[in-house]
């Protein structure tokens, strides 16, 4: 009598489906690793990022053995609980722009004709529009000074965008700007000092 062998216990990789998801963590999104003499590989670096659960190998919905759960089944994202086959080739093409190489001018240039795409829509919205999603990624470099914002539309409208372009302004010119004293401007001044790149009007907060 043939006696039907027992299951083997696998674990399945779950990738955190959020816009700070790096993209070779979402690539991995429901890889399977069966091989029960050896852990799985570390695929996140970071807690967040996803974890490995235990599922016996071959496991899919009952009743429909064409059913990939890791596809299928709502899960819980940035953009309320969705089902991944739909949201994660989302996720896959931001996560390809913002990654690429690249000026961060371009990359953010490329990032909004992608979220411009009309499959996008609703998941665009959700996330709260393209403009937010653009300043998570590539934030104007005066958006990150220590000032308030008053101040910062007070540098849009002097056309003072760039650390180079702050730097090299007077001390007159960035004491008319409202909300701007002379510790203020000094405190701007050495920020602008430390930027990576003081010609960019973008900066990269990308995290790999």
């Amino acid at each position: 009598m043939l006696l039907t062998p027992p299951s083997i216990d696998a674990h399945e990789f779950r990738a955190s489906l959020q816009l700070r998801t790096p993209r070779r963590v979402l690539l991995r999104h429901g890889e399977v690793h069966a091989d029960p003499q050896s852990p799985p590989p570390v695929i996140a670096t970071e807690v967040w990022q996803g974890r490995w659960i235990r599922r016996r190998a071959g496991d899919q919905r009952p009743g429909d053995a064409s059913f990939p759960p890791h596809l299928y089944e709502r899960v819980a994202t940035d953009a309320g609980r969705v089902e991944p086959c739909n949201y994660l080739p989302f996720l896959l093409a931001v996560r390809a722009v913002v990654e690429s190489a690249g000026e961060v001018g371009d990359r953010r240039q490329a990032l909004a004709k992608e979220l411009g795409n009309e499959d996008w829509r609703g998941f665009v919205t959700k996330l709260g529009g393209a403009a937010d999603i653009l300043d998570r990624f590539f934030p104007s470099f005066i958006s990150t000074l220590d000032i308030r914002n008053a101040t910062q539309a007070g540098f849009r409208r002097r056309g003072l965008l760039t650390a180079a372009q702050i730097l090299a302004a007077s001390d007159h010119e960035l004491l008319t700007v409202s909300g701007i004293g002379e510790l203020t401007a000094a405190k701007c001044r050495a920020q602008c000092a430390q930027a990576a790149d003081p010609y960019a009007e973008y900066v990269d907060h990308v995290a790999r």
